[in-house]
């Protein structure tokens, strides 16, 4: 297997069967996995997935912690289980169209960062970037306006060999269980990873060549920490002090006339 993609997963089921549409219609190479680490959903994720829309190398792992937030040691527990060379790492609320998929597997790379834009997946599972559908998302009009789909990179979204990933000590767990909003769980992963960097021990994709992530607006790029557009995500809050995107709401720096 020369590529696994670890998307841990709490509820969105709705944005879960539209990720399932997208993937099924790529599809993924035959030496490739999609892994989906259900990390608690009720009802459980295998239970509430139609198979008509199902990518035929699709695993689902069960996660369960009697704790919230426990999203660190749920994609841990998928990079654990992966059988791929090489991890491509994200969240559910983000899109991985193939460029970005070929240039991790090349194999070219240790490690590699990557891009970002605001985009959707549809009901059907289809791409869709357009000015008027990003805003019936929640999009802020004045970042269309100024930048227009870009914004900026997402530390938590990568391409990284596998072994790579559990030398520089994968995901930190410290908060799992705590309770508390886990803020910083891939800091020790990116100081080991910039060390390993200024060292030259690895080869890292340089940023001119870092392939593009796609992410439905939410947080900060609505104006609300807890956007939730048609409900496609889970219902956590993110209204914690610990958050400095919810600090900087209170403040009143996410939204500009």
């Amino acid at each position: 297997m020369k590529t696994s993609i670890v998307i841990a997963v709490l509820d969105s089921h709705k944005a879960v069967e539209r990720q399932l549409r997208y993937f099924a219609a790529m599809p993924l190479p035959d030496d490739m996995e999609l892994i989906l680490v259900d990390d608690g959903s009720d009802p459980p994720l295998k239970d509430f997935l139609n198979s008509d829309h199902r990518p035929t190398n699709l695993r689902i792992l069960r996660h369960d912690i009697d704790a919230i937030w426990t999203q660190p040691a749920a994609r841990n527990y998928g990079a654990k289980e992966a059988s791929g060379e090489f991890l491509i790492l994200t969240d559910i609320d983000h899109i991985l169209c193939k460029p970005l998929i070929d240039a991790v597997s090349s194999g070219k790379w240790d490690c590699m960062m990557f891009e970002r834009e605001v985009a959707v997946l549809d009901e059907d599972g289809c791409f869709v970037q357009d000015d008027e559908t990003v805003l019936e998302y929640g999009y802020l009009d004045w970042r269309l306006k100024e930048n227009k789909y870009k914004i900026p990179r997402h530390v938590n979204s990568f391409g990284i060999r596998k072994s790579l990933f559990w030398e520089l000590g994968a995901m930190n767990e410290h908060r799992v269980g705590t309770g508390k909003y886990p803020n910083g769980e891939d800091g020790r992963l990116r100081n080991r990873l910039g060390q390993r960097r200024r060292e030259g021990t690895i080869q890292y994709c340089p940023e001119e060549q870092w392939p593009m992530i796609y992410m439905f607006p939410n947080g900060k790029y609505t104006g609300d920490v807890d956007h939730n557009p048609f409900d496609l995500f889970h219902d956590l809050t993110r209204k914690v002090d610990r958050n400095r995107q919810w600090r900087m709401q209170k403040a009143g720096k996410f939204k500009r006339e």
